[in-house]
């Protein structure tokens, strides 16, 4: 079940490559490192993956995090991020 969702992930870490510095930096809780390491682990089938976790990520975590984004990127402009 797992493996089918890990194409997804891929898109996880080129959005997160994508953050201009002056955006990581605007945002310095932001877990840029842990969020490339998860999506390293599911992707890479590096480790043992704690499903718990994944699952607060997605639920808890992920929207809060794109909802600051959005609000963010629709007062700069896709041009600056």
């Amino acid at each position: 079940m797992l493996k089918n969702r890990t194409p997804s992930c891929g898109g996880l870490k080129s959005s997160v490559r994508r953050l201009a510095p002056d955006t990581q930096a605007q945002f310095p809780s932001l877990p840029i490192r842990a969020m490339r390491g998860m999506r390293n682990i599911i992707a890479h089938d590096y480790g043992e993956v704690d499903l718990e976790l994944v699952w607060k990520t997605a639920t808890a975590d992920l929207p809060v995090l794109i909802e600051t984004l959005e609000r963010d990127f629709e007062t700069r402009g896709p041009e600056e991020v």
